[in-house]
């Protein structure tokens, strides 16, 4: 099979979850990581969420969100988080 060609058309799919996060217990202070892992055409775009201050953005003060889609914190505070795509 040869590469793909601008005339060939992709097939579209909706998004689906591959990893979701798990629920996780730590410390305050721990570096904590919590994957979620999407596929679908287009390709979805992960967002995470705070209950307290909703949508966040892709680096904070204790966080960054990873091109992966990973949300990674460098040490934890009191918050709940939550994985969502579209």
């Amino acid at each position: 099979m040869g590469p793909t060609t601008a005339s060939e058309e992709v097939e579209n799919y909706p998004p689906k979850i591959l990893v979701s996060p798990d629920n996780q217990t730590a410390f305050l202070g721990d570096r904590i990581e919590l994957r979620c892992h999407v596929e679908g055409q287009p390709k979805p775009k992960i967002t995470w969420t705070s209950r307290r201050d909703g949508k966040l953005p892709k680096v904070g003060e204790n966080f960054r969100i990873h091109n992966n889609g990973s949300l990674i914190f460098r040490y934890l505070r009191r918050k709940t988080m939550e994985c969502n795509f579209d």
